[in-house]
């Protein structure tokens, strides 16, 4: 028989803790997502997947229906869960250590049978020897060595997840390093911002409060120090915001603006595309 999936990730963290395991977290949308639906249907519900996960992992899934008859406050528990792990995607898998902190991230459904999904999810355990391996050396570190050390295993994290459950590290990698001369804390920073700017973007888009989205990014731009291809993705919400509400002429200029920035960068060639499709409803 399966093992039975918790849906609460206090009790799981517990009996991960108690019987040594870590954690495989699965973020479905039931109702309306057919890709979690898929998930679920072929991979989550089978005995043979779950059998062989049980030695390694407690297995958590949380789901967030478009509706449902849960009571308010567990439903405001969800959407705090999701918000802490920077959802985005659904289906999303976490896998966690005992304490519930994140060392791989996965997004969306492999095209895979259930005993070979479930051997895929074993073999990701690797990513959590590495991060302990890497900061086990930084124990027996010191300044700027130790500095390098918890960076790179910062570094192969899921970043969303970096500023919310390392905190001990990073506040550690403020002390060794207070210049950053290893552009760590920079970047973070810029990783934090264009992941919250990511989540307002998708709350403002579902209420389409376009004016309100566009003024979101002009901001974001004026306050941080971008790279190339994170202004392109900043700039790619507000194209789309100025489409969106018939402003063609305004989502031109934008998409312009993205492929003067690069044309081959996703987001250039996003871009390109956009505005012939822009260009042919302007001539309609």
């Amino acid at each position: 028989m399966g093992s039975e999936w918790l849906t609460d990730f206090e009790k799981a963290k517990q009996l991960a803790e108690a019987q040594k395991k870590d954690i495989y977290l699965v973020f479905t949308g039931s109702g309306w997502s057919k890709s979690c639906e898929r998930l679920e249907g072929q991979v989550l519900s089978q005995d043979s997947f779950q059998d062989s996960l049980t030695k390694s992992f407690v297995l958590l899934r949380i789901d967030l229906p478009l509706r449902s008859n849960l009571p308010e406050e567990v439903k405001a528990q969800k959407r705090k869960l999701a918000d802490q792990f920077r959802l985005e995607t659904y289906p999303s898998s976490f896998y966690l250590d005992a304490s519930g902190r994140p060392y791989f991230r996965e997004l969306g459904v492999l095209s895979l049978k259930p005993a070979e999904y479930a051997a895929h999810v074993l073999s990701q355990q690797k990513a959590k020897k590495t991060r302990d391996a890497l900061l086990k050396q930084s124990d027996h570190s010191e300044g700027m060595v130790r500095a390098r050390l918890i960076v790179e295993a910062l570094s192969g994290l899921p970043r969303d997840s970096v500023t919310t459950f390392y905190g001990d590290q990073i506040r550690e990698l403020e002390r060794l390093d207070p210049a950053d001369t290893l552009r760590f804390t920079k970047s973070r920073k810029l990783e934090t911002a264009l992941s919250d700017l990511d989540q307002e973007m998708n709350r403002l888009f579902n209420h389409q409060s376009f004016d309100q989205l566009i003024e979101k990014v002009d901001l974001f731009l004026k306050t941080n120090q971008s790279t190339a291809e994170v202004r392109q993705q900043a700039l790619g919400y507000k194209m789309n915001a100025y489409a969106n509400s018939t402003r063609v002429k305004e989502a031109i200029a934008v998409a312009d603006e993205i492929i003067a920035a690069g044309k081959g960068t996703r987001f250039g060639k996003s871009a390109i595309r956009k505005k012939q499709e822009l260009e042919t409803r302007l001539a309609r």
